[in-house]
C-alpha cells in the first residue's frame, strides 16, 4: 500500500495508463481499418488489391447500374410528350390558359427525377403527412388542368369572401368556438387578436390567421393540418381545376405549395405509381473515383468526372452539355486513372486492371466478378467505366498512408488486449492509492470539471472538423510530414488523457473524503438557502414565524387560485377555487386566535417562571386544547406553591437539626477528649489503663473528625457556605499537598510520579475550600491504594486552553465493582469491611467544593 501512494510510482501509473490507453486506441483503430480497407485475404497485397478500393469499384459499378435502370423507366412514361393547361386567373377571371409540356414546364429533361424529388422531399411544415407516404394523400386531378393564383390575391379574396373571427362571440358560433379551442389545445399559435378569418366547406373550415400567415385546416375535404405561407417559394399557388364562380369553389380544390405537387396530380394512377417506384441513387457520385456510363449509342448518358483535367474538356461553355462521346471520354479515363474497370456490353468484354506504383506496370485484377457482372447487366444494353487515381491524389494518399500504416501492426489484437491491461492496472492502483484529501482542484464544483472536459472535447471536435473539411490538406500534411502528424495526434490525445485524468482523480478523493455531493452547485445552492433560512427563522419569535407562514400559505394559495382560474374557462372551477379562499381565510382566523391564546398562555408562565406562583389566567377566554391547558398551568403555580413551602420548611428543618445536633454532640465530646487527656496526665502504672486511655483518645479524635466531616458535608450539600475567592496559583496548593503526604505515601512505598506541563495555573477560587479538595483526594489515595504502586498526579490546560484539569490516578487495593457516580456519594468507601480510618465523606466534599466552584 505504500508503494502506490508513492507520487514518483504515482507518476509512472499516470503515464502507463496513458501508453495503455493510446495502445489500444492505436490496436483497435488498425483491427477495424484492417477489416475495412485491407480485408481479411489481403493481410499483405498493395494498395489497389485492398478491401477499400475493391467496394468502391463494386459500388460504383452497383450505382451506374442503378441510374442506368432509373433512366430507362422514366423514359419509358414518355413525360416529355404529356401536356397539362395551366389557366392564370385574375379576380375569378381567365387571365390566359397555356397548355405546356412538362419538360418545358419543369424546365428540365429530367422529369421523373424532378417530379420525385419534389413529391417525395417536401418540407414537414407544409402538411402533417408520413414523410414517405406524404404523395400519396395528393389527390388526383383528372380535369388535367391546374389553377395558378396569385398569393396576394387569393388572400385578399379570402379576408373579403371570409368571414372575421371575434374570438368567441356570439357572430362566430358554438362549433367555430370549439374548432378554435381544439387548435389552441393542439399547439397551435392561434390568436384571435390578429385578424383570423374563416369560411365554411361542407363540413370542413379553412382558417386563415393573418398574424402569423398560416392556413388551419379542418375536417374531411382536406388533408387535415396547418400550413405556413411563408413557406411557399414563389408568388402563385395552384389548384385542381373546377368551375370557379364562386370564392368556396375555389377552396375546394387542393391547394398545392410547390407546382410539382400540382403537376403530379395531373398524372394518371399508372404513371404516379411508375414514378412512385423510380428510387435514386447519390452513389454515383462517390467522391474520388471517376464514373461514366452510356446507353449503348456512344452517347455520355450521365457521369461523374472528378479529374480535372478530364472535366475541362468534357462539357460545353453555358448548358453544360456533353462536349465528347462515351468512347473517347473512356480513352482519356484509361490515361489518367491507376485504377480501371470497365465493361462493353457489345462485346461483352470486361477490362480490369492497376498501375503498379514500383514499376508503373499494369497489373489484371478481379475487382468484379463474372457473375457480379451478370447480375448488375441483366437488363443489358450499358456500357460503363470506372477510373480511380491514387496516387497523386491527396484523398487516396491518406487512406494508402493509414493502409501501409496498419500493414506495419501485425498483430492489432494483441496491441489492444495489452493497452487495455495496461489502462485498468493503471486505473485501478491509481483508484486504490489516491489520497484521502482534498486539493484545491477538488474543491470546485463539478461544473468547472465538465466545463473542462467539454472544452476538451470540443477542440477536438474542432480538429477532426477541420481535418474533415481540409482533407485534401491534412492528407498531404500527413504524407509529407508523418511524424509531425503523428506528434501532433499525440499532444492532442495527451491533453485529452490528463483532463479526464484529472476530473477522475479529483472524482475518487471526493468519494473518499465523503464529499461526492458538495461537488453539486444546486446543492450548494439549497444548502445554502436553508442555513439563510434557518439562521433567519431564529432570529423571529416564534410568533412572527407563525405570522409569515400563514401569510405565505395564503399568498401562495392565491397565486395558485389565480392562475386556475385565468387558465380555466369553467364557472364552477371558478366558484370552487373562490371557495377554497374562503374556507383558508376563515382557518387563518382560527389560527391567530390559537396564537393569541398561547401567548397567553406563555405570560403566564413567565410570571410563575420569575416567582409569582399566584399568577392566573381565566380559562373561559380560550379556546380548544387551550383551555386544558390553561387549567394545568393554574394548578401547577399551586401545586409549586405547596411544594415551595414545604422544601422552605425541610430546609430551615434540616438547618436546625445540623445546628442543635452538632452543638449537643460536641459539647459532651469536648468534655470526652479533655477528660481523657486529663488522664494521660495522671501517672497511672497499670498497663492495661494506659492502653484503653489511647483507644479513647484515638476513637474520640476520630468522632470528632467524622462529626466535623458530616457538618462540611451537609453544608456542601445544601450550599450554606461563604466562598472567599482570590486568585491563586493552583501549582503551590498542589506541591503542599504532596510535601504533606510525602512522608505518608513512603510509608506505604506508593510512587508519586509528577507531570506538571504548565509554569503557572492560576484560579479564581476559595484557597482553603480548594485545598480540603485535594487534601482529601490525596487522603482517599493514601487509605486505600495497593501497596507498591505508582500514583499519577497530572496538571495542565484543557483543550480550550482557559480551563485548568487536575488529575490524580492510582490503583485501589481492593476491586471496586461500583461505578465512578456512586463511589462519590455519601459514606461509601472503598473497603467493604470499612476496618479503615475513612468515614465515606472525603469524595462527596470534594465534589461539592468542585462544583460550588463551577468545576
Amino acid at each position: 500500500m505504500k508503494v502506490i501512494k508513492n507520487n514518483f510510482f504515482r507518476l509512472f501509473l499516470f503515464i502507463l495508463g496513458f501508453i495503455g490507453i493510446f495502445m489500444a486506441f492505436v490496436g483497435g483503430f488498425v483491427g477495424i481499418a484492417k477489416y475495412d480497407y485491407i480485408g481479411v485475404d489481403n493481410a499483405n497485397e498493395p494498395y489497389p488489391q485492398s478491401e477499400f478500393i475493391r467496394n468502391r469499384v463494386s459500388d460504383g459499378a452497383i450505382s451506374i447500374m442503378d441510374e442506368a435502370k432509373r433512366r430507362k423507366e422514366k423514359d419509358a412514361l414518355k413525360l416529355n410528350e404529356k401536356t397539362v393547361s395551366i389557366v392564370t386567373l385574375n379576380n375569378y377571371s381567365v387571365d390566359q390558359e397555356n397548355e405546356i409540356t412538362f419538360d418545358k414546364l419543369l424546365e428540365t429533361d429530367d422529369v421523373a427525377l424532378k417530379l420525385y424529388d419534389n413529391v417525395i422531399s417536401m418540407s414537414s411544415s407544409y402538411y402533417n403527412f408520413d414523410y414517405e407516404y406524404r404523395y400519396r394523400d395528393i389527390p388526383s386531378n383528372e380535369s388535367g388542368k391546374i389553377i395558378k393564383v396569385r398569393l396576394k390575391d387569393f388572400l385578399n379574396s379570402f379576408k373579403n369572401k371570409g368571414y372575421k373571427y371575434y374570438g368567441e362571440s356570439e357572430k362566430d358560433g358554438e362549433e367555430v368556438s370549439n374548432i378554435v379551442e381544439n387548435l389552441t389545445e393542439n399547439g397551435f399559435d392561434f390568436s384571435a387578436e390578429g385578424n383570423v378569418y374563416y369560411i365554411k366547406i361542407e363540413d370542413s373550415y379553412v382558417f386563415y390567421n393573418e398574424t402569423n400567415n398560416y392556413l388551419y385546416r379542418t375536417g374531411f375535404l382536406f388533408p387535415e393540418g396547418h400550413q405556413n405561407l411563408d413557406a411557399i417559394t414563389g408568388e402563385y399557388v395552384y389548384f385542381a381545376y373546377n368551375d370557379y364562380k364562386e370564392y368556396n369553389d375555389l377552396v375546394k380544390g387542393y391547394m398545392y405549395c410547390t407546382l410539382e405537387e400540382a403537376l403530379f396530380a395531373t398524372l394518371n394512377p399508372q404513371e404516379r405509381t411508375s414514378i412512385e417506384n423510380i428510387t435514386t441513387h447519390d452513389a454515383i457520385h462517390i467522391n474520388g473515383i471517376n464514373t461514366i456510363y452510356s446507353l449503348g449509342n456512344d452517347v455520355i448518358t450521365d457521369c461523374n468526372i472528378v479529374d480535372e483535367e478530364i472535366g475541362e474538356t468534357l462539357y460545353q461553355s453555358s448548358d453544360r452539355t456533353f462536349n465528347s462521346t462515351y468512347s473517347k471520354l473512356y480513352s482519356q479515363l484509361s490515361k489518367r486513372s491507376d485504377v480501371l474497370v470497365s465493361y462493353d456490353s457489345k462485346t461483352g468484354k470486361l477490362t480490369q486492371w492497376y498501375i503498379n506504383d514500383k514499376n508503373k506496370s499494369k497489373v489484371e485484377y478481379e475487382y468484379l466478378t463474372k457473375r457480379e457482372i451478370l447480375s448488375l447487366t441483366e437488363d443489358g444494353g450499358v456500357d460503363f467505366a470506372i477510373g480511380i487515381r491514387l496516387y497523386d491524389n491527396p484523398y487516396y494518399n491518406f487512406e494508402r498512408s493509414v493502409y501501409n500504416f496498419c500493414l506495419n501492426v501485425k498483430n492489432p489484437v494483441l496491441l489492444t488486449v495489452l493497452g487495455v491491461t495496461f489502462f485498468l492496472l493503471a486505473l485501478i492502483l491509481l483508484t486504490i492509492g489516491a489520497p484521502a484529501k482534498l486539493y484545491s482542484f477538488d474543491k470546485v464544483p463539478y461544473i468547472v470539471h465538465w466545463a473542462l472536459l467539454s472544452l476538451a472535447a470540443l477542440c477536438i471536435s474542432a480538429v477532426f472538423s477541420t481535418m474533415t473539411h481540409f482533407g485534401s490538406q491534412f492528407a498531404e500534411l500527413y504524407v509529407k510530414e508523418p511524424a509531425g502528424f503523428i506528434a501532433f495526434i499525440i499532444i492532442m490525445a495527451a491533453v485529452v488523457y490528463i483532463v479526464c485524468a484529472l476530473v477522475y482523480l479529483s472524482l475518487i478523493r471526493r468519494i473518499k473524503c465523503r464529499k461526492f455531493f458538495e461537488g453539486f452547485i444546486t446543492i450548494l445552492f439549497f444548502r445554502w438557502l436553508i442555513r439563510k433560512l434557518i439562521k433567519s427563522s431564529r432570529l423571529l419569535k416564534g410568533k412572527t414565524r407563525l405570522i409569515a407562514f400563514i401569510v405565505a400559505f395564503l399568498f401562495v394559495t392565491f397565486i395558485i387560485s389565480l392562475i386556475v382560474m385565468a387558465t380555466s374557462r369553467s364557472g364552477a372551477a371558478v366558484f370552487g377555487l373562490m371557495l377554497i379562499l374562503l374556507i383558508d381565510l376563515i382557518a387563518a382566523g382560527f389560527v391567530i386566535r390559537y396564537m393569541v391564546d398561547i401567548e397567553r398562555l406563555i405570560y403566564v408562565s413567565k410570571q410563575i417562571e420569575s416567582g409569582d406562583l399566584q399568577a392566573k389566567i381565566d380559562t373561559e377566554k380560550l379556546s380548544f386544547n387551550n383551555r386544558e391547558l390553561g387549567n394545568s398551568l393554574n394548578n401547577l403555580g399551586t401545586g409549586l406553591s405547596r411544594a415551595v413551602e414545604a422544601s422552605v420548611r425541610d430546609e430551615r428543618t434540616k438547618a436546625e437539626l445540623i445546628t442543635n445536633v452538632s452543638h449537643d454532640i460536641k459539647t459532651p465530646l469536648t468534655s470526652i477528649i479533655n477528660y481523657v487527656d486529663l488522664l494521660k496526665r495522671e501517672d497511672i502504672d497499670n498497663e492495661k489503663a494506659k492502653e484503653y486511655i489511647d483507644v479513647l483518645d484515638k476513637k474520640s479524635d476520630r468522632l470528632k473528625q467524622l462529626i466535623l466531616d458530616l457538618i462540611e458535608a451537609s453544608k456542601t450539600s445544601t450550599g450554606n457556605i461563604e466562598l472567599e475567592k482570590t486568585n491563586m496559583n493552583l501549582i503551590m496548593l498542589v506541591e503542599q499537598a504532596v510535601g504533606e503526604y510525602e512522608d505518608k505515601f513512603r510509608e506505604k512505598n506508593l510512587d508519586l510520579v509528577q507531570n506538571i506541563s504548565i509554569d503557572r495555573a492560576v484560579i479564581n477560587a476559595d484557597g482553603r475550600r480548594i485545598f480540603r479538595v485535594i487534601d482529601n483526594v490525596f487522603g482517599n489515595v493514601y487509605k486505600y491504594s495497593l501497596e507498591g504502586t505508582r500514583v499519577y498526579l497530572n496538571l495542565g490546560l484543557a483543550g480550550d486552553g482557559k480551563n485548568v484539569i487536575l488529575s490524580i490516578k492510582n490503583v485501589s487495593r481492593e476491586m471496586l465493582n461500583i461505578s465512578a457516580q456512586e463511589l462519590t456519594e455519601r459514606f461509601v468507601r472503598g473497603d467493604k469491611s470499612r476496618s479503615t480510618e475513612g468515614s465515606g465523606l472525603g469524595l462527596s466534599i470534594a465534589k461539592n467544593l468542585i462544583e460550588m466552584h463551577n468545576g
